[in-house]
């Protein structure tokens, strides 16, 4: 006769025992399962076990009586678990191929880094959230659109973040729907989160004389400088660059973040501070890589470091769309301070030197490795000065002879 059996699972107090109750205070439901036997090739009688996909005992019974009057002995498919949707998914997007940071990107909000410190202020897993649920989420199916929408309101991410994430997570579930773990997708309705993006801002002129001046004692920082300002690079780019890269004039690479090929001609000043730099461990010019498991983060983090007074030295700070100073509240004394300017920023200032000399879009996005619709909606957008270029160009298709017709 068939029965619902109770098999624990980790997180409870009888994890590894069979049929006794769950303690009170368990935070994993513990699913009920049947077990039947089938004669294998060798004659054998072999045991089964099958999920009944529920934890509750009364549906159980339910559905065994089903099979019994059905004559079916042999249940469905068992739906899947939280975990072993995220476990099989990271799988087949690792053999998929895909980036390493798009695959450290999923990991992260679906089941953490496993060398992060457990005492960290990170946001929740969907698997911790799944588990911290009354009663716990065992089952991927379970998922609802109000239980997403509060996971991702206990998300600490922001601005950029809190929409890559966001669209992370879309994915992940219509992954599970299209693979038939789940049978509707409950993050297909799920509203974008409001973002209001980081404004792009390019140097003036004093700040970038202010910033090279400050740095101009410095050979390897004013290089550094002088690298990004003139090839539009991104700090983790630079960080790759080895003097193979230099092609007579030029820099020759690709994007890490894209993987699109870069040629770009450099100033001869430029090039010969780079033949004169000296190179680090590893064969880099900027990045000391003395161990071959150094992650690049580590590298564009010292950078940053490195730069944080020379940018105070030279009074640099980041500014909104209108040109004013911009702030960030400290989470600690809830003051407001000044955001200092980013090496990023000459990626800015290269591309709004080049919008404002009429260098075609596509050509912009061809020299800084990255897609049109970037340069359109993420750099374009912000430059006030193109303003006198669209009003010249608009009172370019004017007719004044035919204009003149309507003259009263």
């Amino acid at each position: 006769m068939l029965r619902p059996i109770r098999r624990h699972v980790k997180g409870c107090g009888n994890y590894k025992k069979w049929d006794v109750d769950c303690p009170p205070n368990t935070k994993l439901k513990c699913p009920l399962i049947i077990m039947r036997y089938e004669t294998g090739p060798s004659g054998r009688k072999v045991r089964k076990e099958q999920s009944l996909g529920t934890n509750d005992e009364a549906v159980a019974w339910q559905l065994i009586n089903k099979m019994i009057v059905s004559g079916e002995t042999k249940p469905a498919e068992p739906p899947k678990t939280v975990q072993q949707c995220v476990d099989d998914f990271l799988e087949l997007e690792e053999d998929r191929k895909i980036k390493q940071s798009t695959l450290n990107s999923f990991r992260k909000f679906l089941c953490g880094n496993p060398k992060r410190n457990p005492n960290g202020n990170y946001s929740p897993t969907l698997l911790e959230f799944a588990a911290n649920q009354n009663p716990s989420i065992v089952y991927a199916r379970d998922f609802t659109p109000d239980l997403l929408t509060r996971f991702r309101g206990e998300w600490k991410v922001q601005r950029h973040a809190l929409k890559i994430q966001s669209e992370r997570l879309k994915q992940f579930f219509k992954f599970c729907l299209d693979m038939k773990w789940i049978s509707e997708n409950p993050a297909a309705k799920l509203k974008p989160p409001k973002v209001k993006e980081k404004p792009v801002y390019a140097f003036p002129k004093e700040d970038r004389d202010a910033i090279l001046n400050a740095v101009a004692e410095n050979d390897y920082l004013l290089t550094l400088n002088l690298m990004i300002r003139f090839s539009a690079l991104a700090p983790v780019d630079i960080v790759h660059l080895k003097p193979q890269n230099l092609h007579v004039d030029r820099i020759v690479t690709k994007r890490r973040k894209t993987n699109k090929r870069v040629n770009v001609k450099l100033p001869p000043v430029v090039v010969e501070r780079l033949k004169a730099l000296p190179t680090q461990a590893g064969g880099y010019w900027f990045w000391n890589r003395k161990e071959k498991d150094s992650k690049h983060e580590t590298a564009t983090g010292n950078l940053r470091r490195m730069m944080r007074p020379y940018f105070e030295k030279a009074n640099v700070y980041q500014r909104d769309e209108h040109g004013e100073t911009v702030y960030e509240k400290d989470e600690k004394t809830g003051e407001l301070n000044p955001l200092l300017g980013t090496l990023y920023q000459w990626r800015h200032t290269f591309v709004h030197e080049h919008i404002m000399n009429d260098t075609a879009p596509s050509r912009i996005a061809e020299l800084i490795g990255d897609t049109l619709k970037t340069v359109m909606e993420t750099y374009a957008h912000f430059i006030e000065e193109r303003q006198a270029q669209l009003d010249k160009a608009a009172e370019g298709s004017w007719n004044h002879e035919e204009l003149e017709t309507y003259r009263k």
